[in-house]
């Protein structure tokens, strides 16, 4: 219920614990939210509350899942309406369409920076007005999340596709400014200044891409990406001349520069040589899961949850991530150094976080408060290591758990407190 109530921003009564979760002030980060359902759902599924209630009822086990969680990054290229639109055709084609009742809610949190979208699916189907007496063993397919994966990427690339064919408003005003009749002499300075290639001549096209990567001279190991590097460079170049001619300055490149954002973006690339895998690849069983059950950071997380299956997918991004990060020590070039920023970058966010939730959510219930932390911190944030971007949020999440396990961090607002408390009991 607390899941339910924080992702759509809303206040909820557990009927179950009878108890408020109360997350209506966060509605800013809440851009919009929507109950998809089958075709023979009764009314009250489409009632965020009168849904999860009737989801914890239903369910007798103390370990039951309640529901399965999507989190999906999505382009901040498109406007708020077309990300909306796009993860919930998704979500109407991927999850309604086999059954589940499931809740879209798009977040764009402070800063712009990470617009994603949060959708929970039930784990039942509806029958006969209620929920199924069985759970669809199919939905827990490794092969079906495989198919999730690329079907959700695939849906991303035909939105932007999409857009790219119908601009935009913006995109359209800044075209007709462009072309209208006082640009006609600027227009002219410019068309005078361009060089026109005879194509015949293996000038242009893929050809004279060929022959630029062939004088970039690029070492051995960035070969396989040199397209990406011609790309970062043409990209670099471009925004470079656009913020002189802005100016109203003519653009020089002095050899030079050029070098050197060549190394720049040869160093990078060869850090990046080497990354995390993705989730699915890196399997976790049961046996695995149970083992790290007494562990410090799951005691935290029992201070502010009594939900089991946030406390696995903890207990699966910690075990995640300390594969890889044995792996990468040894495989990549990811130093013990580069290990300590990473940390202390999550340290430094952490704080924040636990400051600002502990100033604004005082008249809160501690439990509550401290699984809002919890959620801000962990949740669709990938935070860089040896200045890459990581593209696997079980390593950031994960490195905050095991950062949790040496009591560096918690979540409940006095959790050194209670886990003095818990260790002298003990």
């Amino acid at each position: 219920m607390a899941a339910a109530a924080y992702r759509t921003g809303t206040k909820i009564r557990d009927e179950r614990a009878d108890k408020i979760h109360d997350y209506s002030n966060r509605t800013k980060g809440v851009i919009q939210t929507v109950i998809l359902r089958p075709d023979n759902s009764p009314d009250w599924t489409a009632s965020t509350a009168s849904l999860w209630n009737a989801v914890e009822a239903g369910e007798k086990r103390k370990d039951a899942q309640l529901s399965r969680e999507f989190i999906l990054a999505v382009p901040k290229e498109l406007s708020f309406k077309e990300q909306f639109e796009l993860a919930v055709a998704w979500a109407q084609g991927e999850l309604v369409g086999k059954g589940m009742v499931a809740e879209v809610s798009l977040h764009n949190p402070k800063g712009g920076k990470n617009p994603h979208v949060h959708i929970l699916a039930t784990m039942r189907t509806i029958e006969g007005g209620k929920f199924s007496a069985k759970k669809p063993r199919e939905w827990n397919d490794k092969g079906l999340l495989i198919h999730w994966r690329e079907s959700w990427c695939a849906a991303e690339n035909a939105a932007l596709e999409k857009a790219g064919q119908e601009p935009s408003e913006q995109i359209q005003t800044q075209v007709e400014r462009v072309l209208r009749p006082s640009s006609r002499g600027m227009l002219r300075i410019v068309i005078l200044k361009c060089d026109l290639l005879d194509a015949s001549k293996a000038s242009a096209g893929p050809q004279l891409r060929e022959q630029t990567i062939a004088r970039l001279q690029l070492p051995e190991s960035c070969r396989p990406v040199a397209d990406s590097i011609t790309n970062e460079l043409l990209g670099w170049l471009h925004s470079t001349a656009l913020a002189k001619w802005q100016q109203n300055q003519p653009v020089w490149v002095e050899r030079n520069h050029f070098v050197n954002q060549l190394h720049a973006v040869i160093s990078l690339r060869k850090r990046q040589i080497t990354r995390e895998r993705a989730e699915h690849l890196i399997h976790v069983t049961d046996e695995k899961v149970g083992k790290e059950r007494g562990n410090v950071f799951v005691k935290q997380l029992h201070l502010i949850t009594d939900d089991d299956g946030v406390v696995d997918n903890a207990i699966r991004d910690f075990i995640r991530c300390n594969i890889e990060k044995s792996r990468l020590s040894a495989e990549g070039n990811v130093t013990d150094e580069d290990w300590k920023s990473f940390e202390a970058a999550l340290l430094t966010r952490w704080d924040k976080i636990r400051a600002r939730v502990t100033r604004m959510s005082q008249s809160k219930p501690e439990n509550d408060m401290g699984f809002e932390i919890f959620t801000d911190t962990t949740e669709a944030h990938r935070e860089k290591l040896a200045g890459s971007d990581t593209e696997q949020v079980y390593l950031t999440s994960g490195t905050y758990h095991r950062l949790a396990d040496m009591i560096r961090v918690g979540w409940h607002p006095r959790f050194k407190e209670l886990m003095r408390k818990l260790n002298n009991e003990s």
